[in-house]
């Protein structure tokens, strides 16, 4: 595998950040006078580093494929995988065993049509999750919003408004309940700090394991 930067950034920062995007480019973000020699024996050291983040970036891209809205493709919900089967029946989008029925009707707008499923079920269940924690932990939030965020799962706001992409509803329900706390957290612990860490392991104790599903799944974000 030949590694190639795809994009240098020069800006006024003092340290160079290497970054990998979901699509597998290589991203340097450099101080404005760093010399190339610099840059290349830098990335020269990261060497085993950024094949190793390409590698699953291949295995990502391998397992989650792009939905075609045919029949056979697989689709994600509640962190199980999901036949897409496309049903002459009624105009209902449901799921019923291992598959989910959409009605061919609406297949010219499918992308448009499976992603006000998806936030109608996500409404559904990350309302319900966070009163649940909320009452668990006795912080109070303002309102939850659904987003169709690509870049972060949810996020929360200093006015103590919880955002939440639908695309979190692909992912199984401990890791939705882990972003659930992190995001309702926020509102007592605006950092990442030790503090608000023991706070989150105290409410899910394998919250590490949480994470490191959510990260090496990112893929989820980027599909449709």
């Amino acid at each position: 595998m030949q590694i190639t930067t795809t994009k240098i950034i020069r800006s006024a920062r003092k340290t160079v950040v290497i970054e990998i995007t979901p699509d597998g480019c290589i991203i340097i973000r450099a101080p404005k006078r760093l010399s190339m020699k610099a840059i290349e024996e830098l990335v020269h050291g990261k060497d085993k580093w950024i094949r190793d983040k390409l590698q699953e970036i291949q295995r990502q891209q391998k397992l989650f494929q792009p939905l075609r809205f045919e029949t056979g493709d697989k689709l994600w919900f509640l962190g199980e995988k999901y036949t897409f089967t496309v049903t002459d029946g009624s105009g209902m989008i449901y799921l019923q065993g291992d598959k989910l029925y959409f009605p061919r009707e609406q297949l010219e707008r499918g992308t448009e049509q499976l992603s006000r499923w998806y936030k109608k079920e996500v409404e559904r269940i990350l309302l319900a999750r966070t009163e649940y924690f909320s009452g668990l932990t006795g912080i109070k939030y303002n309102s939850v919003k659904i987003t169709s965020a690509r870049k972060r799962w949810g996020s929360c706001s200093s006015k103590g408004v919880l955002s939440f992409s639908w695309r979190l509803l692909q992912a199984p329900l401990q890791v939705i309940d882990y972003v659930v706390v992190h995001e309702l957290l926020h509102i007592e612990h605006m950092n990442h700090s030790r503090q608000f860490w023991a706070r989150v392991k105290q409410i899910i104790p394998d919250y590490r394991g949480k994470r490191d599903w959510l990260r090496e799944n990112q893929m989820l974000l980027q599909l449709l």
